[in-house]
C-alpha cells in the first residue's frame, strides 16, 4: 500500500479523489465523499460492513465520471480548493 502523504498544511491525500482534504483516519473527503478506508483501500471490494458500502475501484471509477463516490452522493461534495489539488493538477 502507498504511504500517505501530507501537503503543507498536514493534509492527508484522499485514496479516492487525489486531493490533500484528510485530516485524520475516517475522515470524509468533502471533494468526492469518500471515507477513509484503509481495508477498503487494501481489499478493494465492495463489504457491507465497510464504510464506504461501495468498492475503491468503483469510487475511483465514479468520481472521474460524476465527481463523487456514488451519484446519489453528487450534492454532498465540493470542488477542490487550489491548495487541495494533487501535484499534477496543481
Amino acid at each position: 500500500m502507498e504511504l500517505k502523504r501530507t501537503n503543507k498544511f498536514g493534509k492527508i491525500r484522499c485514496a479516492c479523489c487525489g486531493c490533500y482534504t484528510i485530516t485524520e483516519i475516517a475522515d470524509i473527503c468533502e471533494v468526492c465523499y469518500w471515507e477513509e478506508s484503509i481495508y477498503q483501500e487494501e481489499i478493494n471490494t465492495e463489504d457491507d460492513d465497510a464504510p464506504n458500502y461501495i468498492s475503491f475501484k468503483e469510487a475511483k471509477e465514479n468520481y472521474l465520471k460524476f465527481g463523487a463516490i456514488k451519484l446519489e452522493l453528487k450534492s454532498k461534495v465540493r470542488e477542490p480548493n487550489v491548495d487541495e489539488l494533487p501535484p499534477s493538477l496543481g
